[in-house]
């Protein structure tokens, strides 16, 4: 009598094959941290003649773009 009250209990908790588990959250994928590109510059004032900067793709981008944009400034003015 007693183990048909306990199959009795365990068979009442288990969950049913038509209850679905959770699913799982989906795994939000972090940003994937850009690569820093280093490169060696010329600096006239310094006595090492050179210095290394090391920025992302998108940084060098930048910075070429905003020195462009300088040049073409200097040479409209003129």
């Amino acid at each position: 009598m007693i183990s048909l009250m306990i199959g009795t209990l365990l068979l009442a908790t288990a969950p049913t094959p038509t209850e679905a588990a959770p699913a799982p959250a989906p795994a939000v994928a972090a940003p994937k941290e850009e690569r820093k590109i280093c490169k060696r510059e010329t600096v006239s004032t310094s006595l090492y003649g050179s210095k290394r900067v090391c920025l992302t793709s998108s940084e060098w981008r930048k910075r070429e773009q905003r020195a462009t944009d300088e040049d073409m400034g200097a040479v409209s003015t003129k």
